[in-house]
């Protein structure tokens, strides 16, 4: 590379777009799924938290079960596509 020349990023590479965008995608996916979550149990915390099995705890167990499983496998792979 010549002294002063202007360096290209990383992402300015199709090849790097193409592998990494994807699962830039998924983080941002998995977080905002997170943060509806977070609104759900904010407005339902009585329901959530009183002992016994409702209809609410059932949903907010759900839902953050299958966000923990969805984001580690998510994480797994993308450790793997970026070694």
């Amino acid at each position: 590379m010549k002294e002063g020349a202007i360096e290209n990023t990383l992402i300015d590479y199709q090849l790097h777009q193409k592998r990494l965008v994807p699962l830039l995608a998924q983080a941002l996916a998995n977080f905002f799924t997170g943060e509806k979550i977070r609104e759900f149990w904010t407005k339902h915390p009585v329901d959530i938290l009183q002992p016994g099995s409702s209809q609410v705890q059932e949903i907010n167990h759900a839902l953050t079960t299958y966000l923990k499983a969805k984001a580690g496998d998510d994480c797994q792979k993308a450790l793997l596509e970026v070694r």
